[in-house]
């Protein structure tokens, strides 16, 4: 069994220790994830969901209505879920083939192209309290946590994927779940679970802006 970081000590346990088989909901969510990901490697089929630990997304799932509006750092089928259940979907990422792949998969939500100060800035072009959801699951990650809040609305919701990586090395993930940590005004949400097509346990993260947010 591969183990990607030494502070995961099988599978079925983040980054953080975190060990994920804790009920049959679990149990179920882990076999998917095993499913999915030999259909990925072997057939190249890419679940059209979000990618982030499955509790979560049910999570998401269960308060997004049709008219919530969407901004994604990081496009991929997520983008593909939210284009055909939202309202209104903008989603960046840096990479030329996967923006053309996913532009192919979807209809009405808006894919940019962007690197670099312009990837993290592109928030910037929406009002203030504009966003239903705001997913964080790219690059340049501790800097996206810092533009989203204003452009969310009080009550709604920041998805941060893989808070549980970087203990390590003290990287982007590790600075942003302490971003995550000492910014006021946030009620966070730990999911330990698993993503569909990847067979190993991680921890999403979904904060909720209370109205004394700043």
């Amino acid at each position: 069994m591969l183990i990607s970081s030494p502070l995961r000590s099988s599978r079925f346990h983040t980054e953080k220790g975190q060990f994920a088989l804790r009920s049959r909901r679990a149990v179920g969510d882990a076999a998917a994830a095993l499913v999915t990901a030999i259909a990925r490697v072997s057939l190249g089929h890419l679940v059209a969901e979000p990618w982030v630990a499955s509790n979560a997304f049910r999570f998401v799932r269960a308060r997004l209505g049709p008219s919530a509006r969407v901004f994604e750092w990081g496009a991929g089928m997520s983008t593909v879920w939210y284009d055909k259940h939202c309202a209104e979907v903008h989603a960046v990422d840096d990479s030329a083939a996967w923006v053309r792949d996913v532009r192919a998969r979807t209809q009405r939500a808006k894919v940019y192209l962007l690197a670099g100060a312009a990837y993290v800035a592109k928030i910037h072009e929406f009002p203030a309290d504009y966003f239903d959801l705001i997913s964080v699951d790219g690059f340049q990650r501790y800097e996206c946590c810092q533009a989203a809040l204003k452009h969310l609305k009080t009550g709604g919701l920041l998805l941060v994927d893989n808070t549980d990586k970087d203990r390590t090395t003290g990287g982007d993930l590790f600075r942003t779940d302490e971003l995550l940590l000492a910014t006021p005004g946030l009620e966070l949400l730990r999911f330990v679970g698993w993503p569909p097509g990847n067979f190993a346990a991680q921890e999403t993260t979904v904060c909720i802006k209370l109205a004394e947010a700043v």
